[in-house]
């Protein structure tokens, strides 16, 4: 929950790093070459090995299509280098600036750098095969061809042709493989066909000498039937001898003409069944999801950006922390005041229009900030030491900017709206501001009554300070410029001034510069009876605020508490005072 709050409190950031995140997304996108994405398909089918019966040309088997094994195996040939480079050489990619690719400086630098370069055709189909993309569907016969260019038809045309440049590799080694067959059959055939002559020659030569033997013995039947019988045997074997090497010349003869045919068919069983189109819109940069990429990056950079600083941020950033951290009351949280709306919220300064915040309880009694600087002052009434309530208060903050002025003047003319008699000194005499806030003119103030000669007794009240439009309230100004202002403190008169006022006044409140950066404050603390700091929401700093207090302390000067000055109560569940204030309005 409390991340949440802080991620809102600074939305502000997280939406101009998200905007940023937006713009180098876009920028990214323009930069980005334009590609174009194109698919092919082809479909694995299986060989009809009964087509003029060529199952027993080819020495291997045919793979059935049903096989994944066999799929993927052909999904890989699709990305050999060899085919790739072929593919290369018919669309002469070489020739294209952008296959071709410039070495790094790794290349460059690298030991053996000084070879000879790569081939253009090998760097070019390197280059393609960077930008290609085989894709074996699963549960089907079917290669899916994704390739990329810059060019859409370029794109198409890479993944066509290498679907055609793999079929007619298949065809080819086929092809191929059947015209080694015939070459090796004929070679045997060849021979084969010497035996069977042979074999023929032998037998005719044998029965012929045989016959004439058997002719002219024919007036003795035993001597013949004998001879015969001898005859027979011998011819028998020659005969199936014959008849077995003419078979088998046949049935050979028969395969040779079968691998003759099988080397002449131009038989696949790959087939292009989605040939690629040119895309009509690029690929890349996808533009829609780069910028939801940089939006939810940048989102994720000030996410990061914001709780880091929220972690190391040691600054005083909600009601309660100045009391928790420097261990002093916390007397009042005065809220930021909103300049957007001039009517209700924004206070007018009597002079040039400018807002003036310091006069809010005097021209918007009605604001949220009027009334925390009541409910700051009922804080400070409220608070007694032995009995009694401090009336000489001397204000200052411990570096410049945190407000102590704005505090002064409205703390002034909360008091004397209540009857009080009231006087406001400036005595920040490096950059005094009340004056302005009350129009009046700076031409006599503190740094003059310090240096008068005159006994400040003597001074009549109407010479030391000046009445102004808010009633019982009054302003001794800063004075005339002087840089001896540690000497004038240190004078004494100072030590005499404060007590006067405390007899004329019912409440005194001094303006002192810081007190870490300037002596003063710590010497006017001094003569007054107690002191206010005042702390910046989200600007003072733990630990300086802490030395400030120490060094307060230090000097044996009572600090009454703290005020936690502009905070937004808007980015606050705790403190809802700014709501609640526009509601009733």
């Amino acid at each position: 929950m409390e991340c949440a709050r802080t991620l809102y409190r600074r939305k502000a950031t997280l939406l101009w790093i998200a905007f940023f995140g937006i713009i180098a997304a876009t920028l990214f996108s323009v930069a980005q070459p334009r590609t174009y994405q194109s698919q092919a398909s082809i479909q694995i089918q299986g060989i009809n090995e009964n087509f003029l019966n060529l199952r027993d040309v080819y020495p291997t088997a045919a793979p059935s299509a049903d096989n994944a094994v066999y799929v993927q195996t052909q999904a890989e040939m699709l990305q050999q280098d060899a085919l790739i480079q072929q593919v290369v050489k018919k669309l002469r990619l070489e020739e294209r600036p952008e296959y071709r690719s410039a070495p790094s400086l790794w290349d460059r630098f690298r030991p053996g750098s000084g070879s000879m370069p790569m081939p253009a055709a090998r760097t070019a189909a390197e280059e393609v095969k960077k930008n290609l993309q085989i894709l074996a569907s699963r549960g089907s016969s079917i290669i899916r061809i994704v390739s990329q260019a810059r060019d859409p038809q370029l794109a198409a045309d890479l993944a066509n042709t290498l679907a055609l440049t793999f079929i007619e590799q298949g065809i080819e080694a086929r092809q191929h493989s059947a015209q080694q067959t015939f070459a090796s059959l004929s070679r045997d055939l060849e021979e084969l066909r010497k035996k069977v002559v042979k074999s023929q020659s032998d037998l005719g030569s044998y029965g012929r000498g045989q016959g004439g033997v058997l002719g002219t013995s024919g007036a003795h039947k035993s001597t013949t039937g004998s001879l015969r019988s001898n005859w027979v045997r011998p011819y028998d074997a020659l005969q199936r001898e014959a008849d077995g090497n003419r078979q088998f010349y046949e049935s050979l003869s028969r395969r040779a003409d079968e691998a003759d045919v099988a080397s002449t068919v131009r038989q696949s069983n790959i087939r292009l069944v989605g040939p690629a189109q040119p895309a009509t819109r690029p690929y890349k940069p996808n533009v829609p999801l780069n910028l939801l990429l940089g939006m939810l990056g940048g989102l994720a950079v000030a996410i990061a950006y914001v709780m880091l600083q929220e972690q190391t941020n040691s600054a005083l950033r909600a009601p309660g922390d100045a009391g928790a951290y420097l261990t002093l009351p916390e007397l009042g949280a005065i809220p930021r005041a909103e300049t957007r709306r001039s009517g209700a919220l924004g206070f007018l300064g009597a002079r040039n229009g400018k807002s003036h915040v310091e006069r809010a309880s005097l021209e918007q009694p009605s604001s949220d900030v009027s009334e925390s600087f009541r409910a700051t002052l009922a804080s400070i009434l409220s608070a007694s030491h032995n009995g009694d309530h401090p009336h000489v208060l001397l204000v200052t903050s411990s570096r410049p900017g945190e407000g102590k002025t704005t505090v002064v003047s409205n703390l002034g003319v909360a008091l004397a709206e209540i009857g009080n008699k009231v006087l406001l000194i400036d005595g920040d005499m490096r950059r005094p501001q009340l004056h302005k806030v009350f129009d009046q003119v700076n031409s006599w103030g503190l740094s003059d009554v310090l240096r008068e000669k005159n006994a400040i007794e003597e001074l009549p009240l109407e010479a030391l300070v000046k009445k102004t439009a808010v009633p019982r309230l009054s302003l001794l100004p800063s004075g005339t410029g002087t840089d001896n202002i540690f000497s004038l403190l240190c004078s004494g008169r100072m030590a005499r001034l404060l007590p006067r006022f405390r007899q004329e006044f019912d409440y005194v409140l001094v303006d002192a510069p810081p007190c870490l950066e300037f002596a003063d404050a710590r010497i006017m603390a001094r003569y007054g009876e107690r002191l206010l700091l005042v702390v910046r929401a989200d600007y003072t700093d733990r630990k300086t605020a802490q030395a400030a207090v120490r060094r307060l302390q230090l000097d044996g000067i009572p600090v009454m508490g703290v005020i936690f000055n502009y905070w937004d109560p808007t980015h606050s569940d705790e403190y809802g005072y700014a709501r609640y204030h526009q509601d009733l309005v």
